[in-house]
């Protein structure tokens, strides 16, 4: 790749500066969500197994939520709205 300016070789680049921050910022509203939906249970503090069920449904929803997220950005969504 000699000769070629770090501008040529960005513009070859399909990830878009503001799909990247709107990328971040949805991660990061997801993270509060997902922490304070946590912190929650933990404070009303349910009997055992319905505690352990919540916070394991809680962590699959965001683990499945983040791999949308990604699967997105890359330009295959796990789900497609018509």
């Amino acid at each position: 790749m000699r000769g070629m300016n770090n501008l040529s070789l960005l513009s070859q680049v399909n990830l878009s500066i503001q799909g990247m921050v709107t990328t971040v910022v949805y991660l990061l509203i997801l993270g509060a969500i997902t922490w304070l939906l946590l912190w929650l249970v933990a404070y009303v503090n349910p009997p055992e197994p319905i505690n352990k069920v919540a916070r394991v449904i809680i962590v699959v929803f965001a683990v499945l939520c983040v791999i949308g997220v990604l699967l997105s950005l890359v330009g295959h969504p796990m789900v497609q709205f018509h």
